[in-house]
């Protein structure tokens, strides 16, 4: 490659500040725009890459205004909360031409905003949502083991505490869609309780029990409140039961081998996945229309629940 590869990364808090530190360990030279209206977001990322030492040639800008960026981008990452990411990925295709990109879910907060970023990506092919056990090779090995011996005919529990259902329960609803190559046909709400301030201001979250149905698979996600405990995956089939606790990085086939490895750390995960893009120009993260197809059914539910339970007019539902 002649030049630099040209990457904007919009939103420099948690997650973003991992995107960083993986864009840091790129094999080829890049340029990397990080853009926060939070000066101390962009300070503590500019610190959490300091020490990370690479033979290619990465230049940064840390800038906190979007009329502070210029030109056109290979790859832009949107880390922004869901609360801002339309309005962000509007400002940024009116302002500049993107190659690729890569959104964090949740997308958005109603249905409303679902379809009109839907309407925005219409002639775009390469747009992705980030649900990084589709790239850790641990969960790819988990993946041809189910698709290969256990005919999707199975039920999933994904049960923990403080595990954050309403903003984390996507991970696991495109995981089992992953491994069943399939789509929600129902979602139950009934067992779900009160909605209730998140630990992020702003946000909430919902505790109890949340079914979602696929053709011949059924997942129920649980999320009590208590200590926080990563949730352990509990699956029962026609041939026992599987457990995979990602905490342990063990993954159990009732009296069948193990599948031993790691739940990886998005910032391990990031180099290689650029890489692909920009070599490849494909990944293996789901694209923009399946994740829309599931964001639409899980935020349509939600929504109602939140809307009969607390008496609300809104149909936005504030998670992050």
């Amino acid at each position: 490659m002649l030049k630099d590869i040209r990457i904007v990364l919009i939103g420099a808090g948690n997650i973003g500040s991992r995107y960083l530190q993986g864009l840091a360990k790129l094999n080829f030279n890049a340029e990397i725009t990080v853009l926060d209206i939070s000066t101390k977001s962009l300070e503590i990322s500019k610190n959490m890459i300091k020490d990370i030492k690479n033979t290619n040639s990465i230049r940064y800008n840390f800038i906190n205004s979007f009329n502070k960026i210029s030109g056109d981008f290979e790859i832009a990452i949107i880390s922004t909360t869901s609360r801002n990411r339309l309005g962000v990925i509007k400002q940024l295709n009116e302002k500049s031409k993107i190659k690729y990109w890569i959104l964090e879910k949740v997308l958005v907060q109603s249905l409303k905003d679902l379809r009109i970023l839907d309407n925005i990506f219409l002639s775009y092919k390469k747009v992705w949502v980030n649900h990084s056990r589709r790239l850790m090779n641990w969960h790819k090995k988990i993946r041809d083991k189910i698709v290969n011996e256990y005919n999707n005919d199975f039920e999933v529990q994904i049960e923990g505490s403080e595990w954050g259902l309403a903003c984390n329960g996507l991970h696991f609803i495109d995981l089992i869609s992953w491994w069943t190559n399939s789509s929600i046909e129902g979602i139950n709400t009934s067992g779900l309780k009160d909605w209730l301030p998140s630990k992020r201001e702003g946000f909430e979250e919902i505790y109890g029990t949340l079914k979602i149905n696929f053709k011949r698979s059924k997942l129920t996600l649980i999320c009590e409140q208590g200590s926080e405990s990563l949730p352990i995956i509990k699956i029962k089939t026609n041939k026992g039961f599987i457990q995979i606790n990602e905490n342990k990085g063990t993954a159990l086939f009732g009296e069948d081998y193990p599948i031993n490895g790691s739940f990886d750390y998005l910032s391990n995960l990031v180099p290689e996945l650029i890489s692909k893009i920009i070599y490849e120009g494909s990944c293996t993260l789901p694209n923009l229309k399946h994740s829309i197809d599931l964001h639409e059914k899980f935020i349509e539910s939600l929504a109602k629940h939140r809307f009969n339970n607390l008496d609300l007019d809104s149909q936005i539902i504030p998670i992050t």
